[in-house]
C-alpha cells in the first residue's frame, strides 16, 4: 500500500542516517579528515554528537580536526554559513574553536563565509576569537592574521577575568608573539595588569611548557619587572619557581641576586616554598637548595608550613629523598601550626602517597642501625691496610681504563638511572663502560650565551679543564678519567666511583657531629690534598671546600670531590665574575667591591677552617643568619667560636685558617706542621 511504501522509505532513510552518523563518529574519533570529507557532504543537518566526552555539533568537532579545512568548507556548502555560528554548552562557536586550534587559512575561510563581525562575538569567559587565537599553542598565525584584519584595538579587549589577548599569549605562546605585540603596541602592553593584577610577565612565568617567552620578556622589560607583585603578593619569581625549571631560577639569580629567593609572597611563602609545589620540574627546588642552603627547606610560612612539608605533598619520591638528604632526620620533626609533620603531608600526596610513606618507614628503620656502622669505619681502614696472615698486603685495586668508547647508565630495580648526587650545574649517575668497569658520570648542562660557537667554546674550556684534572694523582682526591661531549649542550665527566658517603651525610645520619679525634684524622687528609693542589705548577684551586664535597670511603680514606668549579691559576691571581661555592664558606676578600672576585689558595684555607667548624657543630659558620646578612658578618665580625670542649691546639689551628687578612693566613704547608695535626 501507499502507507507501507512511505513507512519503508522513511525507515530506510533513518537507517541510512544512523549509518552515516556512526561513520561520522568513527572518522572524528580517529581524527581521519579524509574519511570525514565525503560524509560531511551527505549530512542533512549540523547534528550534535558526542566524541571523547564532548557533546557538540559536527561543525564544533571539525574545528579541532587537523587538516580538516576541506571538511569545514564542505559543511558550509552543504548546510550554509549558519553551521559556524551555533553555540555549544560552553557558549563557544566553531569560530572560537577554530581560532584556538587552527592556522590563518581557516580564519580566511570563516571570513569569506561570515565576514569580520563573527570574530568579535564573545564566547566562554567573554572571550572573542582573538582571545582564543592567543591561546593557540600550535601556531600564532591566526592571531597575527586577525590583528591585521581587525586592527590592534582588538588586543586591548578584556575577557570577564580582565585578561587581554596579550596576557593569554604570554601564557600559551612563544617569544615570536611577544615580538609581534611589541611591534604593533610597544612594550607598555606587557606591564598592563590582568586577572589577579598579573602582567604578561607574571603569566609567562606560569608557562610550564617552556620559558622562552618569559626569558624574552625579562630581557625586554628589564629586571625590575621581576619584582612587581600581583594581588596575592606574588612576583614572577615566585610563579616561575612554581611552574618552571632550573634555568629560570638561574636567570632570576643573575638579574637580582640570591636575595630575591628569600622575598615573601602569598601566605609568607618564598620561592623555595613555590618550588616545593612545582609538580612539573624537580630541578627548580634542587637548584634553590644548592643556592640558598639546606636551611631554606625549614623556613615556615604563615601557616607554619615549610618547603619540606609542601614537597612531601606535591612532589615525587626523588624530591622527598633530596629534602631528607639536605636536612637529615630532623625533617621528620618539623611541624606546622596544627602540629602536622612531613609524613602527614605525604598522606595527602595523591599520586605518590603509597611510595612515600613506604620509603619513610624504611628510612626510619635503617637509621636505627647506622651508629654502629660509624664505629666500624676506623677498624675497616686498619684491616684493609694491615698485612694478611701470610705477611702480604692486600692487592691494589685495578686502575680504570680510560680508553672506553661506549657506556650506559646503570639502572635501578625500577628501570630508572641510578643517581648518586646532584648540584646546581649537573647530576651524577652510575655508569658501565664497554671495558666492563663501573664509573661515575656527571652530566653538565653548559650555560653559554650566544649560538653554536659560544657553546663549542664552553665545551672546549671544560674539556681542557678536565684534561688538567686528569693529571692529578693523589689518594685523597677524586680520580678524573675523561670528559666528552654529550648531546648538543651537555658534557659528560667521568670519574672513579667512590664507595662511601659525604661527611655531611654521615653527620646527618648519625645525628651528631664528629669528635675531635675524627676531625684531626679528616683534617690531616684534607690538608694533605689541598697542599698537593696548591703546590702544583701551575696551582689548582678547589673553591668549594665543605663537608658535602668531602667523601669518606669504606676504608676511612677522605676524597675531595666536585671539582666542577676548580680552575687553573694561569697567573698569580684568578678573577671570576660569579660567586662560586656556598656563601657561608667564602673568605672576606671574596666580598670586595671590585668587578672581579679574586680567588687564591688562601680562599681554600678559609673554607677549610669553616669546614672544621661544620664538622664540630653540624652547621656552617653563621648559618643561622639570613642569607643576605652573612657577607656583612664575615667582613666585619669575628668568626664564631668552636665548642668549648675542643683542645687548645685545635682552637689555634682553626684561628690560623680563618685569619681575616689573607696575607697572614696560614698556607697548607704551615698547617701540616701545626701541632694539632702532628700530635698523636
Amino acid at each position: 500500500s501507499l502507507y507501507a511504501r512511505i513507512f519503508l522509505r522513511e525507515a530506510l532513510s533513518m537507517a541510512n542516517q544512523t549509518d552515516l552518523l556512526d561513520a561520522v563518529r568513527a572518522a572524528l574519533s580517529n581524527a581521519d579528515a579524509d574519511k570525514l570529507l565525503p560524509l560531511c557532504r551527505k549530512l542533512e543537518s549540523n547534528v550534535v554528537i558526542i566524541i571523547n566526552g564532548h557533546e557538540q555539533s559536527v561543525a564544533h568537532h571539525v574545528a579541532a580536526l587537523l587538516n580538516g579545512i576541506r571538511c569545514v568548507e564542505a559543511l558550509i556548502k552543504k548546510l550554509g554559513p549558519g553551521c559556524l555560528t551555533c553555540i555549544n554548552k560552553s557558549y563557544n562557536t566553531h569560530v572560537h574553536l577554530a581560532a584556538l586550534y587552527q592556522e590563518q587559512d581557516w580564519m580566511k575561510v570563516i571570513h569569506r563565509a561570515l565576514g569580520s563581525d563573527c570574530f568579535h562575538q564573545p564566547g566562554q569567559f567573554q572571550r572573542t576569537a582573538i582571545h582564543w587565537a592567543a591561546e593557540n599553542k600550535l601556531s600564532n598565525s591566526s592571531l597575527k592574521w586577525l590583528v591585521k584584519k581587525l586592527g590592534t584595538a582588538c588586543l586591548s579587549v578584556r575577557d570577564e577575568h580582565g585578561n587581554t589577548p596579550v596576557h593569554l599569549a604570554a601564557l600559551c605562546q612563544g617569544e615570536d608573539s611577544m615580538q609581534f605585540f611589541k611591534s604593533v603596541l610597544g612594550s607598555d602592553c606587557f606591564h598592563q595588569p590582568g586577572q589577579f593584577q598579573r602582567s604578561a610577565i607574571h603569566w609567562a612565568a606560569t608557562n610550564g611548557v617552556n620559558n622562552a617567552t618569559w626569558k624574552w620578556l625579562v630581557s625586554d622589560c628589564g629586571s625590575d619587572c621581576l619584582t612587581v607583585k600581583d594581588e596575592h603578593e606574588n612576583t614572577p619569581i615566585h610563579l616561575a619557581a612554581w611552574r618552571q625549571g632550573e634555568e629560570s631560577i638561574k636567570i632570576c639569580a643573575a638579574q637580582l641576586g640570591f636575595e630575591c629567593f628569600h622575598q615573601e609572597g602569598q601566605h609568607g611563602r618564598t620561592a623555595v616554598h613555590f618550588a616545593a609545589m612545582n609538580e612539573l620540574y624537580n630541578s627548580s627546588l634542587e637548584v634553590l637548595i644548592s643556592i640558598c642552603g639546606p636551611k631554606c627547606l625549614s623556613v615556615k610560612d604563615s601557616y607554619g608550613t615549610t618547603p619540606a612539608h609542601l614537597a612531601a605533598q606535591y612532589k615525587d619520591l626523588d624530591s622527598l629523598r633530596l629534602v631528607v638528604k639536605s636536612l637529615g632526620d630532623s625533617v621528620f620533626e618539623l611541624v606546622d601550626n596544627e602540629g602536622k609533620t612531613v609524613a602527614d603531608y605525604a598522606e595527602n600526596n595523591a599520586e605518590h602517597r603509597h611510595r612515600m610513606l613506604q620509603w619513610i618507614q624504611e628510612y626510619r628503620r635503617q637509621q636505627q642501625s647506622l651508629p654502629a656502622k660509624m664505629d666500624d669505619l676506623q677498624l675497616q681502614k686498619q684491616q684493609q691496610e694491615s698485612p694478611n696472615k701470610d705477611g702480604q698486603r692486600p692487592a691494589k685495586k685495578l686502575k680504570i681504563d680510560p680508553n672506553f668508547t661506549k657506556w650506559d647508565f646503570l639502572l635501578d630495580g625500577q628501570g630508572k638511572k641510578q643517581k648518586i648526587g646532584e648540584g646546581a650545574f649537573g647530576k651524577v649517575y652510575k655508569a658501565l663502560t664497554d671495558k666492563h668497569q663501573t664509573v661515575a658520570v656527571k652530566i653538565v648542562y653548559l650555560q653559554a650565551n650566544g649560538g653554536t660557537e659560544s657553546v663549542n667554546a664552553a665545551i672546549e674550556r671544560e674539556l681542557f679543564e678536565v684534561s688538567i684534572l686528569r693529571g692529578m694523582q693523589h689518594q685523597n682526591i677524586l680520580k678524573f678519567i675523561k670528559a666528552e661531549r654529550y648531546k648538543k649542550r651537555m658534557l659528560s665527566i667521568f670519574t672513579e666511583l667512590i664507595a662511601g658517603q659525604s661527611l655531611y651525610d654521615l653527620m646527618q645520619k648519625q645525628q651528631k657531629p664528629f669528635d675531635e679525634s675524627a676531625v684531626k684524622d679528616f683534617s690531616r687528609q684534607i690538608c694533605t690534598a689541598l697542599n698537593y693542589l696548591h703546590n702544583r705548577d701551575p696551582a689548582t684551586l678547589h673553591r668549594d671546600i665543605k663537608c658535602s664535597n668531602i667523601m669518606l670511603n669504606h676504608k676511612g680514606v677522605i676524597k675531595l670531590i666536585d671539582f666542577g668549579l676548580a680552575k687553573e691559576i694561569l697567573t698569580s691571581i684568578v678573577g671570576s665574575y660569579t660567586f662560586c661555592g656556598t656563601v657561608c664558606f667564602m673568605a672576606p676578600e671574596l666580598f670586595s667591591n671590585e668587578t672581579t672576585i679574586v680567588y687564591s689558595p688562601k680562599s681554600d684555607v678559609w673554607a677549610f677552617g669553616c669546614t672544621i667548624f661544620e664538622m664540630l657543630t653540624m652547621d656552617p659558620p653563621n648559618g643561622e643568619l639570613d642569607f643576605t646578612l652573612i657577607p656583612d658578618r664575615i667582613i666585619n665580625c669575628a668568626m664564631p667560636d668552636l665548642p668549648r670542649s675542643v683542645s687548645g691546639s685545635l682552637w689555634d689551628f682553626y684561628l690560623r685558617c680563618v685569619l681575616r687578612d689573607p696575607r697572614g693566613r696560614a698556607d697548607t704547608e704551615e698547617l701540616l706542621q701545626h701541632e694539632f695535626l702532628s700530635d698523636g
